[in-house]
């Protein structure tokens, strides 16, 4: 566009996507863990990066399988939907339960696929892309929604009954 190029440097936007060079430099930024994939899920990372400060977007590369990629993404419910953070309208949806989560999940392409789904205080949302369904579906079950069901529950502590507290020890 060429009236962008004459505006001056004040008026242009910023860029939303600001990348970092490790996965704790985006988590301090956001102010909490996004989810992850760990090495041995076969992958490994390709970048880093947070999205109006808002929200994570990391992506992934399979070992030896460089075609295979998975990006996923993390926010706070309060900040963005599962709809709005997937960024992938247009497509049908097909509401599966994985493991005790209840999960959408898209075919995009020819051994494209998408997903989202909510735990506790924070929304979920992932692209696989040059994977069969049966590996999608296996990364989101043994990994992804498998950590979400582990790590970003709500936990609250239990009240205490009438201010009394109950110490056991073996001493």
């Amino acid at each position: 566009m060429w009236w962008l190029r004459r505006l001056p440097p004040h008026w242009k936007l910023p860029n939303p996507i600001v990348s970092y060079g490790t996965y704790g430099s985006a988590a301090r930024v956001l102010g909490f863990a996004p989810l992850t994939l760990s090495l041995d899920s076969g992958y490994t990372p390709e970048g880093y990066s947070v999205i109006g400060g808002r929200f994570a977007d990391s992506s992934f590369l399979r070992l030896g399988q460089p075609e295979a990629k998975v990006r996923i993404r993390t926010a706070l419910k309060k900040e963005i939907n599962k709809e709005e953070l997937s960024g992938i309208y247009g497509v049908k949806w097909h509401k599966q339960r994985i493991n005790g989560t209840d999960t959408e999940i898209s075919q995009l392409g020819p051994q494209s696929y998408a997903a989202r789904w909510e735990t506790g205080n924070y929304v979920f949302a992932v692209q696989g892309q040059g994977m069969e369904p049966a590996a999608f579906r296996s990364l989101l079950a043994n990994s992804l929604v498998e950590d979400t069901e582990h790590y970003f529950i709500p936990i609250q502590k239990k009240p205490v009954k009438d201010g009394k507290k109950t110490v056991y020890s073996n001493l």
